[in-house]
């Protein structure tokens, strides 16, 4: 196969991917970035949630022991992050929020990316 072929076709896969991303991140960034506004700290328990398993993990307790959390270990660090960084309610909703557009990117990449290196 001729590489220069080959880095064009990787080109034309990748680049049109790496664009639709970021123009669905800063899309769905651009409206829904006043409807934090709406939010109040008690109107959305998920948040509060998310927000008091990072706190309570950063002053060391222990989950499932110190604290009840209903979902898996795995999904700790996620909550953790955006307690490190934040110290009102808002700002850990964006950045919760802004995390949760990276991983769904992230996949999205890898997925072309395993669905590519299979033909």
């Amino acid at each position: 196969m001729n590489p220069l072929r080959a880095s064009a076709g990787l080109i034309f896969f990748w680049l049109p991917l790496c664009l639709l991303g970021a123009c669905l991140y800063f899309g769905l960034l651009q409206v829904f970035s006043g409807s934090l506004e709406q939010l109040t700290e008690g109107s959305n328990d998920l948040a509060a949630t998310y927000r008091e398993a990072g706190e309570a993990i950063l002053v060391g307790k222990v989950s499932y022991r110190d604290f009840f959390i209903e979902y898996p270990p795995g999904s700790l660090p996620a909550f953790v992050l955006p307690a490190l960084f934040t110290t009102d309610w808002e700002d850990h909703a964006a950045f919760f929020a802004s995390e949760m557009a990276v991983v769904l990117v992230a996949a999205l990449v890898l997925t072309a990316y395993s669905e590519d290196q299979n033909h």
